[in-house]
């Protein structure tokens, strides 16, 4: 039998063990985590007349088929277009791209069962230098990179995330726009400069976040002149709808309680209502909570994964509300559209996790 036709018989057979699993139901419990991992599943497929038979076929032929033949169910399988305990592995050794995943994973696979040395570290920079990318020093060895998870780069599989919002929201002040109009004044709209800080938990999918914000405007015409300055505490959860190699969007939803001040001043002394009083300046105090949706885009620069960048499209919508006038008592105030509107905020979020690379 000549070498030709034994190769053509092996491929063959691999061929449809390979695909017969490809086609079964995804299941979690079946993905890979790791390098040894994919060798060890794809080595259960091989019968053992296969794996013999193996290590006569060049490395760079096998490679070339199986990935030809087998790519697309396996990407499949193993979640490497959406995200997987794979991918995120992958990821980490700075591999983005679920094609040099799948090449990695069989010449891994036909180095092991040949008894070959695995040169993990070289097969990712090769790959990384035929995408333009800068090559990697790793601080494990190989035999800890071929057994590493992505879960075991921090504790029981959380993230940790600090983050940094700066942004605005358009604000229609129904409340004050009222007041205004019964004193012949013309109504106006508030665009809230916003910044923050907080954290970010994460674990899998799934993220809590508790942030401090700062809200504050200030606008002058020839009327009146208008300066609000708030404080508040959000907290919320979110989830990571789509992971793609540099790309994460996550629509989250946040409760906010903020306290508010607010100074508003006529020009040149002009009198004006404003609850009862007749005054040419007003100072009130709010306690606001609200509810804000929103979906974050985030793009991640670096290969190391632990830099997050993007924008935040919301809308915020007031849930309770009370106002303290000169000094009278906190009252329930009828819930007007003060704090309804949609906002706009730049994002960055710098993980805590430890890195594989130097």
């Amino acid at each position: 039998m000549t070498t030709l036709k034994l190769y053509q018989i092996v491929i063959l057979s691999v061929v449809c063990v390979l695909q017969t699993h490809a086609q079964e139901p995804v299941s979690v419990g079946k993905i890979p985590e790791n390098l040894n991992h994919v060798y060890e599943s794809l080595n259960k497929m091989l019968p053992d007349t296969l794996k013999k038979q193996l290590c006569q076929i060049p490395e760079a032929t096998f490679v070339a088929q199986a990935d030809s033949d087998w790519r697309y169910q396996l990407q499949r399988l193993w979640r490497l277009q959406t995200g997987s305990e794979l991918s995120y592995y992958f990821n980490d050794l700075g591999i983005d791209r679920p094609a040099d995943m799948i090449q990695i994973s069989f010449t891994t696979l036909h180095r092991m069962q040949c008894g070959q040395p695995v040169q993990l570290v070289e097969q990712i920079n090769q790959r990384r230098k035929e995408n333009d990318q800068n090559t990697l020093t790793f601080k494990l060895s190989e035999r800890k990179l071929l057994r590493y998870t992505h879960r075991s780069s921090l504790p029981d599989t959380l993230q940790h995330w600090l983050s940094f919002s700066a942004g605005g929201a358009s604000v229609q002040n129904k409340a004050l726009n009222e007041q205004l109009n019964a004193n012949g004044f013309p109504q106006t709209y508030l665009i809230n400069v916003q910044i923050g800080g907080g954290y970010t938990l994460q674990y899998k999918r799934l993220l809590t976040l508790v942030e401090l914000r700062y809200l504050g405007n200030s606008i002058e015409n020839e009327y009146f002149s208008v300066q609000s300055n708030t404080l508040a505490v959000s907290a919320g959860l979110g989830f990571e709808a789509l992971r793609l190699p540099r790309f994460v969007l996550q629509p989250t939803v946040m409760y906010t309680a903020g306290n508010m001040s607010n100074i508003i001043e006529s020009i040149e002394g002009e009198k004006f209502d404003m609850n009862g009083y007749s005054v040419s300046k007003v100072k009130t105090n709010e306690v606001v909570d609200y509810l804000s949706f929103s979906l974050m885009g985030l793009y991640e620069p670096f290969d190391s994964k632990h830099l997050r960048m993007g924008v935040n499209l919301g809308y915020m919508q007031p849930v309770s509300m009370s106002r303290q006038v000169k000094g009278s008592p906190y009252f329930p105030k009828p819930l007007d559209s003060r704090y309804q509107g949609i906002f706009v905020e730049f994002k960055f979020m710098i993980s805590l996790a430890r890195t594989l690379t130097d």
